[in-house]
Order: C-alpha cells, then structure tokens, then sequence
C-alpha cells in the first residue's frame, strides 16, 4: 500500500465511474496511508461547484470506530500522521477514546463560553459606570474621570475584571504613575476603588476583594 503524500492528494479527484455493490454512488471514497494503520482519506462528492471535499479520518480499535482528523489543506499529511499516531498510543496505551474525549473538550469550552459570556472586562465594568454615573456630573469632572478610565484601560481594559488583583496587577500599575504625578495616581486609584465597589454593590461582579484597594503601609509612601 502506497504511502500518501501532500502533491498525490492534491492531484486526487472523484472518481465518477465508482459504485458502491448496489450500483449507487458510495458517501466517499477512501484512499489509505501506507504508514499509520487505519490512517485515511476521504474524498466526498463533488458540490454545487463542483468541489470535493478531502478529509483525514482514522479508524481504530476492534470495532472499527472512526476519528475525524480533519480536512486536507488544513493538515497535511505529516500533521494527520502525528495527530493519529498520537491518538493510537492514547487509546491504545491508556484506554482514551478520541471521540469521547474531544466530546469532552467541547463541552468544556461551551461552559467555558457560556460563564465567560456573563463576566465583565475592566472595559465595559467601566464604561457601565459611566454611563449610569456620570450625567449631572460638572464638565471639569466627566473630563477627569474618563481620563483616569481610558489609562486604567490602556492597561487592562482586555482583562476580565473579575480577575484582577491588587498585588499582582494594580499596585504595579499606580507605583509606575506615581513617578509621573503622585496626585494624579492617587486619583486614579480612588476613581478605580469606586468603580469596583459600584460593580460589586450592582452584583455585575462577584463578591470580590477589590484590586484598588492599595495596602496603605506598601504603597502610600511611594505615592
């Protein structure tokens, strides 16, 4: 059996003139690797357009079962080989199915996707207590505050503010600016304190501790 290969596969079209015992026209036809047993491609029916479809497949255990690797173009040949290599010695060695565990790692990142869909980055915790805060506020003090806003995004406006930490994230980030003007980070971190205890007050944030409030004794001083 012929080892398959990146130019071969490129080359390999439908066969028309194929049928299945009956007569009828087969759901795909497979072309095997030489190499990794059970390692196939599989070419489906031509589209609309006239295109097939070409996709990795391995088959495995004493059942016979069937793994989707994935489709020519986005894996080449080698890729497909170490993927199913890979999963061999899984399930093989250490009884893992590959189906089950990619079901597995779906649904891990559905929940995953579907807590995060619920969690606030520092932007929009922010940007909600403008929002909500600022009308009636003097023009003087809107201007401050989304100053202060847009430099505390600067530095984490990607992060979820569920995550954020004083030690780790926001006392590094007021002892930068202190170097610039003490006052002005003193400001900051009172601004960021407030918005954190409304996010918190309005349950848009988990009873947290909050990041902005700064040990005094480790950082007032250099403040």
């Amino acid at each position: 059996m012929a080892r398959l290969n990146d130019t071969a596969i490129s080359k390999l079209r439908w066969d028309t003139e194929k049928r299945t015992r009956s007569g009828g026209i087969p759901q795909f036809q497979a072309h095997y690797d030489g190499e990794v047993k059970g390692l196939h491609l599989r070419i489906l029916p031509p589209d609309s357009n006239g295109r097939s479809s070409k996709i990795f497949w391995l088959k495995y255990g004493t059942e016979r079962k069937v793994y989707r690797i994935g489709e020519f173009g986005e894996w080449s040949v080698s890729a497909a080989r170490d993927e199913a290599q890979r999963i061999r010695r899984e399930f093989y060695s250490y009884g893992t199915d590959p189906n089950q565990a990619r079901q597995k790692r779906l649904k891990r990142e559905r929940e995953e996707r579907e807590k995060e869909k619920g969690r606030l980055t520092v932007s929009r915790l922010f940007a909600a207590y403008m929002d909500e805060r600022e009308v009636g506020w003097a023009d003087t003090y809107r201007t401050t505050n989304r100053l202060h806003m847009r430099r505390i995004k600067h530095d984490f406006g990607k992060r979820f503010a569920d995550e954020l930490t004083a030690v780790d994230d926001v006392e590094a980030f007021f002892l930068r600016w202190k170097n610039h003007s003490p006052s002005m980070a003193e400001l900051m971190r009172s601004f960021g304190q407030h918005v954190y205890q409304w996010g918190i007050r309005k349950k848009l944030l988990p009873l947290m501790e909050n990041p902005f409030d700064l040990l005094r004794d480790s950082v007032s001083s250099e403040l």
